[in-house]
């Protein structure tokens, strides 16, 4: 939204909080289902152009649902997406935007990237918290579950890897994927 549309958004959450009006907080604990929480996405009003290219992005998400944006560094990609996202925001229930930094596994299990509601670390077969990997693994399967009922688009900014074991795995899913490398 508007910068000065969120702001009065925050200042009434804020001010709900401090007179102690929790609807919307015991709305979701009361409420057992996984929901991931969106990022929130702050639009520019310095930008401007790239009219084209805006397009172009909603028109191959369109038709492939997974696209790569790939150029040297400081073309401005991201902002681009982040462009796109604010023109595009109400099209999807979901939107997560993730700077890559080690892993696509760190990056997915991190609760600063991906987080979701009730969804936490589990004991396995053995007694133990389950390790990075089997949480990576159920907490992918649980995005692209809750990817299938409500539209979700994932951005992964500064994939600049040549290989991440998990590319794949990532790009199987019904949600929308922006990578920018």
């Amino acid at each position: 939204p508007q910068l000065e549309k969120r702001i009065e958004e925050l200042s009434t959450r804020v001010l709900n909080i401090l007179l102690g009006n929790y609807e919307e907080k015991l709305e979701i604990e009361d409420n057992n289902q996984n929901k991931l929480i969106s990022t929130n996405i702050l639009n520019n009003i310095h930008f401007v152009g790239r009219t084209k290219e805006l397009k172009k992005i909603d028109e191959l998400l369109k038709q492939n649902s997974k696209i790569i944006l790939h150029g040297i560094g400081g073309i401005g990609k991201s902002e681009l997406v982040n462009k796109y996202l604010c023109e595009h925001n109400i099209d999807y229930k979901n939107i997560i935007f993730a700077k890559y930094s080690n892993s696509l596994e760190q990056l997915i299990i991190s609760e600063n990237n991906f987080k979701i509601t009730n969804f936490k670390r589990i004991l396995n077969n053995n007694g133990e918290l389950e390790n990075d990997r089997e949480f990576f693994e159920r907490k992918l399967d649980k995005i692209k579950e809750i990817s299938e009922d409500e539209k979700t688009l994932i951005v992964i900014d500064n994939f600049d890897t040549d290989e991440d074991e998990n590319l794949e795995t990532i790009l199987n899913a019904k949600y929308d994927l922006i990578i920018t490398s």
